[in-house]
């Protein structure tokens, strides 16, 4: 789960949400849930918009973005490693 806010003041409670999302099996989505191919794209689409955003929005997006990026070259590095170990 990500939140980010680089606008507003941020609200933070240890209650349980308040608003409740379902997804049923047969929409479209409950169907899509478990496709591997579907949920990176989807993280793919979401990592982008979300480095557009912060480097929008100045220095503290820009600290944001980068962790986000240091962060996905480290996921890469760790699945390369893997594949590499699985080939060996």
């Amino acid at each position: 789960f990500v939140a980010v806010n680089l606008q507003y003041e941020i609200f933070v409670s240890d209650q349980e949400s308040g608003c409740v999302y379902t997804k049923r099996p047969d929409s479209l989505f409950g169907a899509l849930e478990h496709d591997p191919a579907t949920k990176s794209q989807q993280r793919r689409t979401f990592e982008w918009w979300m480095l557009h955003r912060c480097v929008r929005s100045g220095p503290v997006g820009w600290h944001i973005a980068a962790a986000l990026a240091a962060h996905r070259i480290r996921v890469a590095t760790v699945r390369r490693v893997q594949l590499d170990r699985r080939k060996a």
